[in-house]
């Protein structure tokens, strides 16, 4: 039987959130994560779909705590990058109206998935296989 708690249902649909950010636009120019990779030619950013898959992987078996750190550790990027950019480039204002609601998405389901990644007694629903 496996047992599926309020915060291991909002977990999975943050990564479920997080997966489909990679697809959405990252920027005002309508450029995805992986149309991003392939122009940059940094290959690391294709990650972040792997990432999904085991932070749903580890939810699903409940290993929040690993889980909890593994978005943690995902967000610590976007966080460095936001601020260089800031400090870096001088693109202080114009910076959040050219950021696409693929990163606000990514950074949304990171936080939530940062949040709700923690054991709760409370079950929501039983599924028996």
């Amino acid at each position: 039987m496996t047992v599926f708690t309020k915060n291991k249902i909002i977990s999975l649909i943050a990564v479920l959130m997080l997966f489909i950010s990679c697809f959405l636009p990252l920027s005002s120019y309508s450029i995805n994560i992986f149309e991003l990779a392939k122009v940059s030619k940094q290959y690391f950013i294709l990650i972040l779909p792997l990432i999904a898959v085991i932070l749903f992987y580890l939810i699903y078996l409940d290993y929040l705590k690993i889980a909890r750190w593994l978005f943690a550790i995902t967000l610590l990027p976007f966080f460095v990058s936001m601020l260089y950019l800031m400090i870096m480039v001088d693109i202080n204002i114009e910076m959040f109206s050219m950021i696409g609601s693929g990163t606000y998405l990514i950074i949304l389901s990171l936080v939530i998935g940062i949040k709700y990644s923690k054991s709760d007694d409370t079950k929501i629903l039983n599924y028996e296989a």
